[in-house]
């Protein structure tokens, strides 16, 4: 099925600091995961756990709750689950399979053009790869290289810019 209808596979993905009882799991990266998909918990000694992104809360946080699972289902994006059982110590870690991304409603597509959800809406401003404004608070990142000819010196000196 063509990319722009799944979700790629990811992971898996380390802990870098236990979950929590109110579904707070700290990874080394997030900028790949999305709200309503479905990831997988793994540890060493705890069963696998299949849980809901129910919001990425910076580049390597996120909270998650149970799946939605159809009428009746629990369709709430603020319930969460206790992941405490999962641990750096244990080898806890994250995998999301290959998936149909979630479908918005039209009525989700036009409240998503003001700036809902990380990188879902169409938005009319700068945003990074979790959904957060570009603004002199959170730059876009640049890299470069300038090269300057300072005359008769023996090499160039060049100058790598990062901000």
């Amino acid at each position: 099925m063509a990319l722009e209808r799944q979700w790629e596979a990811q992971g898996p993905i380390l802990f870098i600091a236990d979950g929590d009882a109110n579904g707070l799991i700290t990874l080394s990266d997030v900028g790949l995961l999305k709200v309503k998909q479905r990831v997988t918990l793994s540890s060493n000694t705890q069963p696998n756990l299949l849980v809901e992104i129910k919001r990425v809360l910076s580049l390597t946080t996120i909270l998650v709750g149970p799946i939605n699972n159809g009428p009746g289902g629990d369709k709430s994006l603020t319930t969460r689950l206790d992941v405490s059982a999962y641990t750096v110590s244990d080898g806890a870690k994250l995998f999301a399979s290959e998936q149909p991304k979630s479908i918005p409603t039209p009525n989700d597509i036009v409240r998503s053009v003001y700036e809902q959800e990380p990188t879902l809406a169409i938005r009319t401003i700068q945003v990074d790869k979790i959904g957060r404004p570009i603004t002199s608070d959170n730059p876009m990142p640049v890299e470069g290289t300038l090269n300057v000819d300072i005359g008769n010196y023996p090499s160039p000196i060049i100058y790598n810019i990062t901000a």
